[in-house]
């Protein structure tokens, strides 16, 4: 449970921008559905889904926000990424997709690595594992919308 924590932690440390949290949860039993429950502001839902996969879709479709995202609840973000993220997206409004740099962490939160993003490849994306790591992509809701971000 720490993991969540943390988690929520990094996006409530979001203080340049909006945030809609929603957190759909597959029936843990560890104490996290209660230390969520007790948190202001988190949009909680629990109970059996198909996977990750289908979780991501389900709480997607509770969003209302123009910039679409998650996080697993091992992963945070720095402080100032989404606003960074705002401003990109200001700044070229034909981009539907935006992605960054990673900075891996052990079970403590200690730094081990860094990850330097490369441009996207579709070849990459369709054959390689951990590609284009998820914690680091922000999407326009116009491609929910069009059925495009709608994960199988």
């Amino acid at each position: 449970m720490p993991h969540i924590r943390r988690c929520v932690g990094s996006l409530r440390a979001q203080t340049d921008a909006s945030i809609q949290l929603i957190v759909q949860d597959g029936g843990s039993t560890d104490g996290t559905v209660e230390w969520l429950r007790g948190q202001q502001g988190i949009d909680l839902q629990t109970g059996p889904d198909e996977g990750m996969y289908d979780a991501i879709n389900k709480a997607w479709a509770r969003t209302d926000g123009d910039v679409l995202a998650w996080l697993n609840a091992d992963e945070q973000y720095l402080p100032g990424t989404l606003a960074r993220v705002r401003r990109v997206l200001e700044a070229q409004p034909d981009v539907d997709v935006v992605f960054g740099d990673t900075i891996i962490v052990d079970s403590e939160g200690s730094p081990v690595a860094a990850r330097r993003e490369i441009p996207l490849r579709r070849i990459y994306v369709a054959n390689g594992f951990l590609y284009a790591l998820s914690c680091t992509m922000f999407f326009r809701r116009r491609l929910l919308e069009a059925g495009l971000l709608v994960f199988d």
